[in-house]
């Protein structure tokens, strides 16, 4: 009788061009083959199902990049499975969806969260291992950032990321939150930062908004920080 479980989902690609993705989701365990690095799945209830989606997931998206309406779904999906402590398959679809629009900064920051729970050190050099190949890449200095655990290793790259382009919202973002922390108090680039971010998306201010909390601060520091005495 056909057994899908018995089946290597690395077969379904010529040797070595395996997708990335099938091994983020699972860890190898001892005894398996180094040359079926897959065969893991083999053990894993319902794997061969998740690892299927994840082949459909990556062949879309070699078809062309989503439409913003699409990314936006996909992302949106991804986040309830996440909500819902799916993680496995919200990396999944986090993973094809950056395979097919690279460049979405939510799904990035959704990914380094969840992997990062389990896995920081190695999120933080695949990161590294791409900025390595593109130095001057303002969302890869960010995600190093995000990924990174020190706070000056945080501000080096936030720093670097808003100098090599000013309008990612969510590098300024971050960097005035981090400025404003006690590891860093700097309160003029924290004020700079978060009012560039409010500037590039005003939006933020809504009540509605998952940055409402955050950005809506900028106005009242704002006011604050202009008043508060040299030294204060």
């Amino acid at each position: 009788m056909y057994s899908p479980a018995r089946r290597d989902p690395c077969q379904a690609f010529p040797a070595g061009s395996c997708p990335p993705q099938i091994h983020v989701l699972y860890s190898r365990t001892p005894g398996d083959n180094p040359k079926n690095e897959c065969s893991a799945l083999n053990r894993r209830p319902g794997a061969f199902r998740l690892a299927i989606c994840v082949l459909l997931a990556c062949a879309a998206a070699r078809a062309g990049a989503l439409s913003p309406r699409r990314a936006r779904s996909a992302l949106a999906h991804a986040r309830k499975q996440a909500e819902k402590g799916n993680a496995a398959e919200a990396i999944a679809e986090l993973s094809a969806l950056l395979e097919s629009n690279p460049g979405c900064v939510e799904a990035h920051l959704l990914l380094i969260d969840l992997r990062g729970r389990s896995a920081r050190a190695v999120v933080l050099r695949e990161y590294e291992l791409k900025l390595e190949e593109e130095p001057t890449s303002a969302l890869l200095h960010f995600c190093v950032g995000c990924a990174a655990s020190a706070p000056g290793r945080k501000l080096q790259h936030y720093r670097k990321a808003v100098e090599l382009d000013p309008g990612l919202f969510h590098a300024q973002l971050e960097l005035g939150r981090l400025c404003r922390s006690e590891a860093v108090d700097d309160l003029a680039a924290s004020r700079r930062a978060l009012e560039a971010a409010a500037a590039l998306r005003p939006e933020a201010l809504s009540p509605n908004s998952r940055h409402h909390t955050l950005s809506s601060s900028v106005l009242w520091r704002s006011r604050s920080w202009s008043q508060r005495p040299p030294g204060g």
